[in-house]
């Protein structure tokens, strides 16, 4: 990943526009090594549905979707106070738990409101979904297993094929990096990436 002197980003020698690029700017600002957003290009690239990426550029558009040092980024999810999934009442939702299912078992179609697959979404969406005793956790996303974003809540919502619950939490992180860190004089080789972006030992 390059910026050069007019503020425009490169990955793999091609410019990169929006919320991705944004977010390089918003590193560099805030003086945070933008080694996270190579990979999370990296990781994006590997999803197999171009429309996907391009849908989840829309999602993260909204905000509060911090990034991780692998690659991946932050949502919300709404659950039931015994942890399980708020529609069907399945899916364990505890802490560092992990749910996945075949990708082509997700609904692609982003006109399709309800539909087969996981629901992550913004913050504000969490909130509105489910009793008042509802919990709303942190998830943490691939986005190469993002499937599609569907139209109806304006974006507000996504659909993958694997999640990881994080914590708890009632608050929207408007920190760029999860979990934040303070950079040292160390961490400054980190924004100038090497070919490896990716620790392959972290999920």
């Amino acid at each position: 990943v390059t910026v050069n002197d007019y503020g425009e980003v490169f990955y793999g020698g091609e410019q990169v526009h929006g919320v991705i690029a944004d977010k390089i700017s918003e590193f560099i600002r805030m003086k945070q090594p933008y080694k996270p957003l190579a990979n999370f290009l990296t990781n994006l690239m590997e999803n197999p549905s171009q429309r996907a990426r391009n849908e989840l550029y829309q999602f993260l558009t909204h905000g509060g979707f911090p990034i991780t040092h692998d690659g991946c980024f932050i949502a919300y999810k709404s659950i039931r106070p015994n942890w399980k999934a708020q529609h069907t009442g399945k899916f364990d939702n505890s802490i560092g738990s992990i749910n996945e299912m075949p990708r082509e078992n997700v609904d692609p179609d982003s006109t399709a409101a309800c539909s087969t697959g996981f629901h992550v979404g913004t913050r504000d969406y969490a909130a509105t979904f489910g009793g008042e005793d509802r919990i709303i956790v942190l998830v943490k996303v691939n986005p190469r297993d993002a499937v599609s974003v569907p139209v109806d809540e304006n974006c507000r919502k996504l659909r993958v094929c694997r999640y990881e619950v994080v914590e708890v939490s009632e608050r929207l992180i408007e920190e760029p990096l999860y979990p934040a860190v303070q950079q040292t004089d160390d961490d400054e080789e980190d924004n100038y990436c090497d070919d490896q972006y990716v620790d392959e030992d972290e999920d």
